[in-house]
């Protein structure tokens, strides 16, 4: 299982899974490609901790997900709100449920 050999915590494993499955048709492969390198490394580095921030699967996988918004970035920083990337840009995560 995803959540036990790659240690995605349970709540992101069925969406990361889902969002290797194919190329969304308004992305290119190559963008596709890298955002599932990304996804796998944030949750790889940082997936228990957006876990317990309660992050949710379309804060990362969404079409204006973390995975799509690192583009080879690494996260340096997460929080609730948001992920600071290594190359100095902010994600802020869409928090309207939260209000």
């Amino acid at each position: 299982m995803m959540e036990i050999d790659g240690h995605v915590p349970p709540v992101f494993s069925l969406a990361f899974a889902a969002f290797q499955t194919g190329c969304p048709s308004d992305r290119a492969a190559e963008e596709w490609r890298r955002a599932i390198d990304d996804a796998g490394r944030f949750l790889d580095s940082h997936g228990q901790q957006a876990a317990s921030l309660r992050w949710q699967s379309n804060d990362l996988f969404g079409a204006e997900g973390l995975a799509w918004a690192m583009r080879g970035a690494a996260v340096s920083m997460l929080s609730m709100s948001g992920a600071r990337l290594s190359d100095g840009r902010l994600f802020e995560r869409n928090l309207k449920e939260f209000h």
